[in-house]
């Protein structure tokens, strides 16, 4: 499984949610910004502004120009950093962007640190210099992600504090198993997807979670990737029987399925896949098997498919080494049929 930098994965959540950043960062001034006029990223301007940036260990950096309500050429400039780990000139730094920024544009400029680092003790705020009666000080906005109520971010209507509630699990995960964790991030889209959003709107967000957080083991990227696939109107429990339903009958079902068929009348299917299975193989199988396996088998074998969909999906999820309680709560099923399969399985 390959692994997605983190630094972009802030790139891409800031810029795709960047009016939920707003709402969340920035909401005293929200009657002030002109939400209808679009946001404009002047990342590629960062690089000749401070140049110096471009080091081995890279952070985020966005510019993003943002337009007032209160005239036809008023805007702002708003400076993001999300800083991942401790770096003793990261305030200097942020000081000589402002100012270099500002040089150049001419215009109002609010910054902004995202510090996602693991030290409770790094929290830069300020940069201050002095020197023979001259004085600087330079404030500026932070958010230090561990310092965060992860109850408070996980209630929010804000996109944006969904991403902040992983990056936290992130930081903390350490303290749990990968079980816990794709607990949280299944209950995190779960959260997602019932807030009715437009799918294209969520999409980063998506990645956001699946990535930014990091399983031990990636074989639970398959699980947790079957939940979020964006082309699915719904999530959870019906997702993931089709999927272990499906690995299932690929293995088993060319030889069963004949037998399976004439128990639920799917003769229709039973005389396709002798005529085309043996040819096409498992590659046409995964193609036209799940457009006619969920017309066909849905319709006319719901009943049967879904409960061993079930019973597959719990004992791997039960030899993967999930509890009762957490299959319980991932699958919404009753705590006895979880019970029943686990004693039932060769390995008890």
């Amino acid at each position: 499984m390959f692994h997605i930098p983190r630094d972009q994965l802030w790139k891409a959540i800031l810029e795709d949610l960047f009016d939920d950043f707003l709402h969340w960062f920035y909401q005293p001034f929200l009657p002030e910004i002109d939400f209808q006029r679009p946001f404009e990223f002047l990342d590629q301007e960062l690089l000749k502004i401070y140049p110096e940036s471009t080091s081995k260990k890279r952070i985020v950096d966005k510019l993003v120009k943002v337009w007032l309500k209160n005239g036809v050429d008023s805007w702002f400039l708003l400076h993001v950093e999300a800083q991942s780990y401790p770096d003793p000139l990261f305030a200097e730094r942020m000081y000589i962007y402002q100012y270099r920024i500002r040089d150049l544009y001419q215009r109002d400029v609010t910054a902004l640190a995202i510090l996602a680092d693991d030290r409770p003790d790094y929290r830069p705020q300020a940069f201050r210099y002095e020197f023979m009666g001259t004085r600087l000080e330079y404030l500026f906005n932070s958010c230090k992600i561990a310092d965060l109520n992860i109850q408070e971010l996980e209630k929010s209507e804000n996109l944006f504090a969904l991403a902040l509630s992983t990056a936290w699990y992130g930081l903390h995960q350490n303290k749990g198993s990968d079980e816990q964790l794709l607990v949280f991030k299944i209950q995190l889209v779960r959260r997602l997807f019932g807030k009715n959003i437009p799918r294209e709107r969520i999409r980063r967000l998506l990645e956001f979670i699946k990535y930014y957080a990091k399983f031990d083991r990636e074989e639970l990227y398959d699980d947790f990737e079957t939940i979020i696939q964006p082309n699915r109107k719904k999530m959870g429990i019906l997702e993931l029987v089709e999927k272990h339903a499906r690995k299932y009958y690929k293995k088993v079902g060319r030889e069963e399925g004949r037998q399976e068929g004439r128990k639920v009348g799917l003769r229709e299917g039973r005389q396709k896949g002798r005529q085309e299975g043996r040819q096409e193989g498992r590659q046409e199988g995964r193609q036209e098997g799940r457009q006619e396996g969920r017309q066909e088998g849905l319709q006319e074998g719901r009943q049967e498919g879904r409960q061993e969909g079930l019973r597959i999906a719990v004992e791997k999820l039960i030899l993967k080494g999930f509890t009762n309680e957490q299959i319980v709560e991932l699958l919404e099923l009753p705590t006895e049929m979880v019970e029943k399969i686990r004693d039932e399985l060769p390995l008890n």
